[in-house]
């Protein structure tokens, strides 16, 4: 069921697993790798985490496609609608570059980091869980 702020869909997963944390780092609204360990730069994502845990060993939910919300590392400027992301050292989101696979689409800007947005998790390069 997608949550809806105003007229913003705030999340609308399409697929969601249950992952069991391999580490300790906040992963909340971040991109975590199918080993259960929050992504760093250049990392392809199985997903983004939708629940707060720090413990290692905690089993987590992470949609693996849809739109989910994610923190993001830097400013994102949209032109054309969307721009491409990908996952910065602490697992948030970033403007993609170079040939780095890209984690989804940036539904919304970001005025700095930290900011939340809706980001279209990419499923053409699928990782398997």
């Amino acid at each position: 069921m997608p949550g809806i702020i105003g007229d913003k869909v705030t999340i609308q997963p399409a697929f969601t697993v249950s992952v069991q944390r391999s580490g300790s780092d906040e992963i909340f609204r971040r991109f975590v790798r199918a080993d259960g360990a929050r992504c760093g730069a250049g990392d392809q994502p199985a997903g983004v985490c939708r629940v707060r845990s720090t413990t290692a060993n905690d089993v987590v939910t992470v949609d693996t496609d849809g739109i989910a919300l994610v923190e993001a590392g830097a400013a994102i400027a949209l032109t054309e609608g969307s721009k491409a992301v990908m996952p910065d050292a602490s697992g948030r989101a970033i403007v993609a570059v170079g040939s780095v696979p890209y984690a989804g689409l940036a539904l919304d800007a970001a005025a700095a980091a930290g900011d939340v947005i809706r980001v279209w998790l990419n499923r053409g390069s699928p990782v398997l869980l």
